[in-house]
């Protein structure tokens, strides 16, 4: 358990994510060390890694490195050729800011979506390309780009648990398809938690300085991966200012949430943020609280710190996922012909309200007001990759300009944005076509 940090002030409304000196009127914070010692204004900033994406290789670190007895490592696949090895990637920057990004890339949880009908990333294969040269928050051309000068840690995704899970899982062949010679059970490396671990480690021993922000986000999967893990990046560093932005990661499930839940739980053993007052190690796990509440407790937990998540009204993607936990149990008839896109209307018609209820009881639980949400029209899944990050303006704000007045101003004056006459779907969810609304 972790003690709670109460500011001097009797209200502390919405900082700048920092451990900073107990004011909202610096949302800048003190950038003091963690293990290390400031940087000095006078001195120009040199980051500790070199300009251009690194791709960083654990092993050469920490051979030995272990969490919950577990090595990191990709899971592997037995009907495509993957490469089981984790790496990460980090790039340098011109000021003493630090994003840590987590990759997304759905997820899994029955033989059907790990082995056969593959749900999820089985290997490091990442689209860092992606968040820059042409869009999303890696294109360091880009004026708009509020993080183009920062320092830039990427975590691939690899492991179907929401960068979350420790433990490796033996899949069994129950439905008899006998599609792999010899295959009675495939193990699956649930290990995304494990990765982290590893990542974070060595941010530590490479950022000696406290970066002064810290912009901990992630998209898909990756948004939470960036909310259950913000906790122990914000405690590495407890004097930087930080921020947390979960893209596309809502987290809306059926009524009966333990048909995922506890089979998630149970395969995955998935990891929250024990140092959080309201998880309990040996006590609780995820399946005792929605999505609404764990955001919540996690943002109640670190009063000073700016948790802004975002979504589309409409997001096709969400959806989907959505509409396979709903039919876990016959999620086998995806490889017999069942067509979701007949069903794609009712499903979506469905998560919409449930995705705005989720944002009202996360809001509600936040005694700390330091939660804002940012909901754009349309059917897109995520944004920081996205074009419409730089130019799909909602309720008078692009992501990027809001993302931008966050990190400057803090929350003094920023409101959440929640895009009007959204209420109706879009006619775009349909087979073969892209989601362009």
């Amino acid at each position: 358990m972790k003690t709670r940090r109460w500011c001097v002030l009797a209200i502390v409304l919405f900082v700048s994510i920092g451990w900073i000196g107990c004011s909202d009127d610096d949302p800048e914070g003190a950038g003091g060390a963690a293990g290390g010692a400031s940087n000095p204004a006078s001195e120009p900033y040199a980051s500790p890694i070199p300009e251009g994406w690194n791709k960083v290789d654990w092993r050469d670190h920490y051979p030995d490195f272990t969490y919950e007895g577990l090595s990191p490592s990709c899971t592997h696949c037995p009907m495509d050729e993957c490469e089981s090895q984790f790496y990460f990637f980090a790039r340098g920057g011109t000021v003493n800011n630090l994003v840590v990004y987590f990759e997304g890339g759905g997820a899994c949880w029955h033989t059907i979506n790990c082995i056969y009908y593959s749900t999820t990333n089985t290997g490091v294969n990442a689209r860092v390309d992606t968040l820059g040269e042409n869009d999303g928050i890696g294109d360091v051309e880009n004026p708009d780009n509020p993080f183009r000068d920062w320092n830039f840690i990427y975590i691939p995704y690899c492991t179907g648990d929401v960068h979350a899970g420790a433990n490796d899982y033996d899949y069994p062949d129950d439905l008899g398809f006998h599609l792999i010679p010899e295959f009675n059970y495939w193990r699956i490396r649930h290990r995304g938690k494990v990765n982290f671990r590893v990542v974070l480690q060595w941010i530590q021993d490479t950022f000696t300085t406290s970066p002064d922000k810290i912009f901990v986000a992630g998209s898909s999967a990756g948004a939470y991966g960036a909310i259950m893990n913000f906790p122990d990046v914000r405690d590495a560093y407890p004097t930087s200012t930080a921020y947390c932005f979960p893209d596309a990661g809502n987290g809306i499930m059926p009524d009966d949430d333990a048909i995922f839940k506890e089979v998630a739980q149970r395969q995955w053993n998935l990891q929250l943020p024990w140092q959080v007052d309201a998880f309990i190690e040996g006590t609780n796990d995820f399946t005792d609280f929605s999505t609404g509440e764990m955001y919540a407790a996690i943002a109640n937990d670190y009063p000073e710190s700016i948790f802004a998540p975002y979504t589309a009204a409409w997001d096709h993607n969400q959806i989907f996922f959505y509409w396979a936990m709903l039919n876990m149990d016959y999620v086998s008839l995806l490889l017999q012909g069942v067509d979701y896109w007949q069903f794609v209307n009712d499903t979506a018609e469905q998560w919409n309200p449930r995705m705005y209820a989720i944002i009202d009881e996360a809001i509600a639980e936040n005694t700390e007001g330091n939660t804002r949400y940012y909901v754009s029209p349309g059917c897109n899944h995520t944004i920081l990759g996205n074009p419409k990050f730089y130019d799909e303006v909602t309720n008078g704000y692009t992501v990027a300009e809001w993302l931008n007045q966050m990190i400057e101003t803090g929350l003094t004056g920023l409101p959440s944005v929640l895009c009007e006459d959204c209420g109706t779907k879009p006619d775009y969810l349909t087979e073969g076509e892209s989601c362009d609304g």
